[in-house]
């Protein structure tokens, strides 16, 4: 185990989930509502990792992916940036400003 920056605590394991979620991302922008879907799970899953943060610790799941507390910080502001794209996108529809409105 190492810090990152001096700040955040990483491992093999925890390096390789953010690469993981990176390539999920790469993979759904294309499409809107998998993109969506992927910033909703984010969101999710970011909020319970902060919570589990805060209860667990660098012990959380016997130190595998060890938290402190700049990593609480970071996980909950990406929970929020995910869950403001969710949110922002929910209109959903795309416009084609090459077609006139209908009279």
């Amino acid at each position: 185990m190492g810090l990152l920056l001096g700040l955040f605590f990483v491992n093999a394991l925890h390096s390789l989930t953010h690469l993981l979620i990176g390539v999920a991302g790469l993979a759904t922008y294309r499409n809107l509502a998998a993109a969506k879907a992927y910033t909703l799970v984010i969101g999710v899953a970011y909020t319970a990792l902060f919570e589990l943060g805060l209860i667990f610790g660098v012990t959380f799941l016997g130190g595998l992916l060890p938290l402190n507390g700049w990593d609480h910080v970071l996980h909950i502001v990406t929970a929020l940036a995910a869950f403001g794209a969710y949110f922002a996108s929910a209109g959903g529809g795309r416009v084609d400003a090459r077609q006139s409105p209908s009279a």
